[in-house]
């Protein structure tokens, strides 16, 4: 008798650890399903919302809080929406604007026309005039022409921000030219993979920068003429000493 009561209770705990499997299985399935939907959910925004969004929300899909990451998907779907509704209305702007059939050197000229005696640019303390700033474009313009380059031809500008290569920049654009501009701090293979690609037939650069540069106008595969400008030409006396 106390054997068959032993089977039993066996048979019946045995029943009991079945059930509870059963639960935690259902429950680990559920977790892992609100898990996937909660990662589509920050596959599909990612590349359109910050990084602290998506740290919310993946720290969400961990615990598994549907309340608060519907929230925030509702409040990620209202940005897009405002996003949108300025797209449209910049679109919208666009088609009523009258854009002035000028190159970018000839609206400058424009602007120095109008105020030849405030200032367009400042450096270091040493503000240029549009006067100014008109007369170096030309002056750049001429040594262009003068060293050949011509409508359609790319000079690569491998300068930092510096009075010289907003003058240059202005002065390519005035003759038809492409200003081909360079970080003056990228690798000299990239410099010389820029030269290529641009078929550049000149570089400007700093003379803080020249070993840099002649070392990646030899491995271009085609000649390239090197001007060097200095940085004191352009800065205040005080700076320039």
């Amino acid at each position: 008798m106390r054997q068959h009561e032993l089977i039993a209770e066996s048979m019946e705990k045995k029943s009991t650890y079945k059930k509870i499997d059963w639960q935690d299985f259902f429950i680990s399935v559920i977790g892992t399903a609100i898990g996937i939907a909660i990662t589509f959910i920050v596959d599909g925004m990612l590349e359109r919302r910050s990084k602290a969004q998506a740290q919310r929300l993946t720290a969400i899909m961990v615990i598994h809080d549907i309340d608060s990451s519907v929230e925030i998907v509702k409040e990620m779907r209202e940005e897009e929406e405002r996003n949108g509704e300025l797209l449209r209305f910049a679109l919208k702007q666009r088609d009523h604007l009258d854009y002035p059939e000028k190159t970018l050197t000839q609206l400058i000229e424009a602007v120095a026309e109008q105020y030849p005696g405030e200032p367009a640019y400042e450096f270091y303390g040493k503000k240029t005039a549009y006067r100014a700033f008109i007369d170096r474009i030309y002056r750049a313009a001429r040594a262009f022409l003068a060293a050949g380059i011509r409508r359609d031809d790319a000079v690569t500008i491998c300068m930092p921000n510096v009075p010289q290569a907003i003058d240059c920049f202005y002065a390519l654009n005035r003759i038809g030219a492409v200003a081909n501009m360079v970080h003056p701090l990228s690798a000299e293979k990239e410099i010389t993979f820029y030269l290529n690609i641009s078929e550049s037939r000149i570089i400007l650069t700093l003379d803080m920068f020249t070993e840099k540069v002649e070392r990646a106008v030899s491995e271009a595969d085609h000649p390239v003429q090197i001007l060097i400008a200095r940085m004191q030409e352009v800065l205040p006396l005080h700076l320039a000493a």
